[in-house]
């Protein structure tokens, strides 16, 4: 279970975090990066819904959480935080191969279409 970043992995992310919000002005500046990634991190490792996210100072409203999460969706930074934990994680050995798991979802397709289960 993800119980929020440590002080030392924060620090780790946080400048990736600022050089993306200078290079690319997004919005208004945010100050506090932990509780945002704190969210994020926490949405994706438990796979829950955004409505249940916990609630306290370690993590913002949800719609600030998925507001952020889209833009840095797109503009890639997610990718590269989340390539540079995985790099992080394998130098300190952290990283147990036989316990990884590939997690996929699936949606309808628009306009339906003919069912053929069995």
């Amino acid at each position: 279970m993800f119980n929020g970043l440590s002080e030392k992995h924060f620090k780790l992310l946080e400048p990736i975090m600022e050089e993306w919000v200078n290079k690319n002005r997004v919005g208004r500046k945010l100050h506090r990066w932990k509780p945002v990634l704190n969210s994020i991190f926490w949405i994706l490792t438990t796979g829950a819904p955004w409505w249940a996210l916990p609630k306290g100072k370690d993590f913002p409203h949800r719609s600030t959480a998925h507001s952020w999460l889209g833009r840095m969706e797109k503009d890639g930074i997610l990718e590269e935080i989340l390539s540079s934990l995985i790099e992080i994680a394998e130098m300190i050995g952290g990283v147990n191969p036989e316990r990884l798991s590939i997690d996929g979802f699936f949606s309808s397709g628009r306009g339906g279409g003919d069912r053929a289960f069995s």
